[in-house]
């Protein structure tokens, strides 16, 4: 297994896994990725097993918060540590970039996962207004 930082050249490859094991939005067409990796560049890292994406983490950066989207692992793969070395490098990353509060939205089920990387659970209600 490889990790390495995301490019934009992935694209094509990354929708096929992000349908395959998760999901895929307007937000991830291809000028919408170009410009999230040309705001955040080298936040981001995908593992490939034998060329084969097997896990994704975006990262993102605003200045005063470090953000994570799309840590998907692939289904045949998980519970092997490549989700939480996808968020390790991803926080690393940002808290070098001087990120002092990361947070993540999850579903409820990915709870446990989310606290055993470190992650705590806050009282906050995330809200968002989308088209």
């Amino acid at each position: 297994m490889k990790t390495r930082i995301i490019k934009l050249e992935n694209h094509p490859q990354l929708i096929t896994f992000w349908k395959e094991n998760y999901f895929v939005s307007e937000m991830d067409s291809l000028d919408r990725f170009k410009i999230f990796l040309e705001k955040n560049p080298e936040l981001s890292f995908i593992t490939e097993d034998e060329g084969k994406i097997i896990g994704t983490v975006l990262g993102s950066f605003d200045g005063r918060r470090g953000y994570l989207q799309k840590l998907v692992v692939d289904k045949n793969y998980r519970g092997k540590g490549i989700g939480k070395n996808l968020i390790d490098l991803a926080v690393k990353k940002l808290q070098d970039l001087g990120a002092l509060y990361i947070p993540v939205s999850c579903d409820s089920k990915n709870l446990p996962f989310y606290q055993k990387a470190g992650f705590k659970k806050k009282d906050q209600v995330t809200m968002s207004i989308s088209k």
